[in-house]
């Protein structure tokens, strides 16, 4: 940062804040305490001092410093925060950064199987975000177990108006971890806290979801629960619209498209008209056997969609487009997206377009950039396995399989490399253990776990060419899949 020089408090607090985000802590320091000396010192002065008392673990002084804040600017929402940070975590030592920061540190703690540190930097990062609530400050409170907090912020986040069009609902709707989750006993303290809180006025529905949330990530939630839910939903049907972005994905899973569609249109009548779920809508009418609509209503979601949002949304309908069998739009798509998703069903196209030396460079760049995905791996193996690179296919496969237990595109794709290895045996093995993990597939091209060993090659190679660009295990997709093998014409 180039140096500026400060002639009076206001230039004081300007370079105590910039040299307080460009981690110079004694310069800010000297700059905040001009201010102050000056008397001109307002509550941000106060706030940012505070920041480097408590970095310091000089928390006595820095409470003072943020009640300061608070009696000069009681509507400081970044120094109430602060404060009650302060006073409900007391082995806490804050540290200052940006949420950003404090969001990879905890992912990469999760990784290493750290877990105090994860939560010390959820913390951080819950007193690092500005005065405006997010998605991810409900997070880290629920994380927290701060649950009157979560509530209020949950409540802030979707009143009505305009913010619910920019409200990041798939973030909401798993408030509980950051990246994978974390050990049962985890959601056990969680699930045994929440049955002790007491719900503040007018945050019942706020509390209910929490629970329920927590339910789908500790066990499924009971038939009594969730009538519970839905009454209350109906009590508080503008305040509990958000909801449904659960209720949808349940539907989906159950194979109930009718209420997945009309739980996704009426958030967006609710005003939540973000990409997400517009993209989710546009899928599932696509899966109904409206593609034109479906497709309309990745139209309207690409419209107004910033940089970062338009990659995701290029990915989702390519996706779609691969799964329809519509390789060269689905490409064209793809390589216009910027997501990270991108490459491995860019890959599969290729693959699918019978550019297999393409579809390998594109499948490597998706390992790298998704480590541990499944359908990279699969699809990486299959590329192998066509270019009669075998011991590499069955490597992949294998690993898949690892990864996602008794997977059953992993299972078939060894089946498929045994088979052109002329490994009978193991082709058999491998080609019933799919078929009873998933029937369906196989048996849309004719087969069984009874199939002969003389017929699986044939009805290995029909379910390849059924299923085309498919290589996940959602049943409503499946179905997608399956209606491209009889229709011609999509939008």
């Amino acid at each position: 940062m180039s140096e500026i020089s400060a002639g009076n408090s206001h230039d004081d607090l300007t370079l105590g804040d910039l040299y307080l985000r460009d981690g110079l802590f004694e310069k800010a320091e000297f700059h905040l305490n001009k201010a102050i000396s000056a008397g001109q010192a307002n509550s941000r002065t106060f706030y940012l001092k505070a920041k480097l008392l408590a970095q310091k673990n000089r928390r006595a002084t820095a409470r003072n410093c943020l009640l300061k804040a608070l009696q000069l600017d009681p509507a400081d929402t970044e120094a109430r925060r602060f404060l009650m940070l302060l006073d409900s975590y007391p082995g806490w030592r804050p540290r200052i950064g940006n949420p950003g920061q404090f969001i990879r540190g905890a992912e990469k703690s999760y990784e290493n199987g750290k877990l105090p540190a994860m939560m010390s930097d959820v913390l951080n990062m819950a007193a690092a975000i500005g005065p405006e609530p997010n998605a991810q400050l409900f997070k880290a409170y629920c994380m927290l177990g701060n649950y009157a907090s979560a509530c209020s912020t949950l409540a802030s986040l979707t009143a009505p108006g305009p913010g619910r069009r920019r409200l990041d609902l798939l973030e909401l709707s798993t408030p509980w971890h950051l990246t994978g989750k974390l050990p049962p006993a985890y959601y056990s303290w969680h699930a045994r806290a929440l049955k002790l809180a007491k719900p503040g006025p007018g945050m019942k529905m706020f509390m209910l979801f929490l629970a329920y949330t927590l339910a789908i990530c500790y066990s499924a939630p009971g038939p009594g629960f969730i009538r519970k839910f839905r009454a209350q939903g109906k009590k508080d049907r503008d305040k509990a619209a958000f909801t449904k972005i659960i209720t949808a994905r349940q539907s989906l899973w159950m194979g109930d498209w009718r209420k997945a569609a009309a739980d996704y249109t009426a958030m967006l009548k609710a005003g939540y008209k973000n990409w997400y779920i517009l993209c989710s809508l546009g899928e599932i009418l696509i899966c109904c056997g409206d593609p034109c609509k479906g497709f309309n209503s990745f139209r309207l979601a690409r419209e107004g969609a910033v940089e970062e949002d338009l990659g995701e949304i290029l990915a989702w309908e390519g996706e779609l487009r691969l799964f329809l069998k519509q390789y060269g739009r689905a490409a064209a798509l793809l390589k216009k997206s910027g997501s990270r998703l991108a490459p491995c069903w860019l890959g599969a196209a290729h693959l699918e377009l019978g550019e297999t030396q393409r579809a390998i460079v594109q499948l490597k760049k998706a390992a790298v950039l998704c480590p541990g995905d499944t359908e990279g791996a699969l699809w990486l193996a299959e590329a192998y396995r066509r270019k009669g690179r075998y011991a590499q296919a069955l490597v992949g496969f294998e690993s898949a399989e690892k990864t996602d237990k008794g997977n059953f595109w992993a299972l078939l794709g060894k089946a498929m490399t045994f088979a052109d290895t002329g490994q009978t045996k193991e082709m058999t093995r491998c080609f019933r253990l799919a078929a009873k993990t998933w029937p369906a597939p196989l048996k849309a091209a004719g087969g069984t776990h009874k199939t002969s060993q003389d017929d699986m090659p044939e009805i290995m190679r029909r379910t390849a060419a059924l299923c085309g660009g498919f290589r996940r295990t959602e049943k409503h997709l499946f179905q997608l899949v399956l209606a491209a093998g009889t229709k011609t014409k999509y939008a």
